[in-house]
């Protein structure tokens, strides 16, 4: 196409793009949902698709996302991302009336700068690791019992959770998420706090 190898690559929308592009518009209608003091327990089908219109609209125009406009196919696509996150946050808001998780904090970092710490790992030499990572979504109910939580990593690909990858050291994120929560002393050390779920939520029609 007459393009050189750098200006092929600027013109190329991957599926981690796609991926980065949905987290990106949930994360902000979560933000929205927050400034606007809305609960989604009580939210309507009609605002939650039209801020998500807005939202991609707006990171469309963005720089890096431009390339959605830069043809009819690449159109297409931004259309097709908007529709598949209008439906998923409708279920999302869906399945928090169902039941009585709130959420509590989304994109959520556990990090030294981030609302929970980061897991340290001491080695045998006495050095010390710092494992790090970003939440999605984490989700909270309190019961007579104790505080559960909830969490949920968004995929915008097949994603499955089996048990066997667990216990043989392949699948550990969902739990690794789930013990950086947990173990935070300064933010629950005066609750009993229990794990309710943890689950991929795939970005679909």
């Amino acid at each position: 196409y007459g393009l050189k190898a750098k200006e092929r690559d600027i013109y190329e929308f991957t599926a981690p793009d796609i991926g980065s592009f949905m987290h990106e518009a949930l994360n902000e209608f979560s933000e929205s949902a927050d400034e606007n003091n809305i609960d989604f327990k009580t939210v309507d089908e009609k605002w939650c698709k039209s801020t998500i219109s807005r939202i991609v609209d707006n990171i469309m125009e963005d720089k890096s996302s431009k390339i959605l406009k830069s043809s009819k196919r690449y159109a297409f696509i931004g259309s097709r991302l908007k529709s598949i996150l209008q439906k998923s946050v409708w279920v999302i808001t869906e399945q928090f009336k169902s039941g009585k998780f709130k959420m509590a904090g989304h994109e959520v970092e556990f990090s030294d700068k981030g609302k929970f710490p980061p897991i340290k790992f001491r080695l045998p030499s006495g050095d010390v690791i710092n494992f790090t990572g970003r939440i999605d979504r984490l989700d909270e109910v309190q019961e007579e019992d104790g505080k559960y939580i909830r969490i949920i990593d968004y995929k915008s690909g097949n994603k499955s959770f089996k048990l066997s990858d667990v216990y043989y050291g392949l699948e550990l994120q969902l739990l690794v998420y789930l013990d950086a929560v947990r173990s935070n002393e300064e933010k629950y050390k005066k609750e009993n706090v229990l794990p309710g779920a943890i689950f991929y939520f795939r970005l679909d029609d």
